[in-house]
């Protein structure tokens, strides 16, 4: 028997100029192989592996846009 499972995930923000997305608790998530990202050490810097380069959270925050709600089912693109 199989089971599926469906997931419903609200984005706040979009990391500009990649297709990844924070969640609502405060996760990274690829929405092109719908996974979510681990946070990275690299040395002794904290950041996220986007599409095989390592961005710093420092850098990571000027890339952020906020996601507008479009309805009030939350649907966003």
């Amino acid at each position: 028997m199989e089971t599926n499972y469906n997931m419903i995930i609200y984005f706040t923000y979009k990391v500009d100029g990649y297709n990844y997305y924070f969640t609502t608790d405060k996760k990274l998530f690829n929405f092109d192989t719908k996974r979510f990202s681990k946070k990275v050490v690299r040395g002794y810097s904290v950041g996220y592996n986007l599409n095989a380069n390592f961005i710093t959270l420092k850098n990571l925050r000027h890339l952020l846009i906020k996601v507008k709600k479009l309805s009030k089912n939350q649907h966003v693109k």
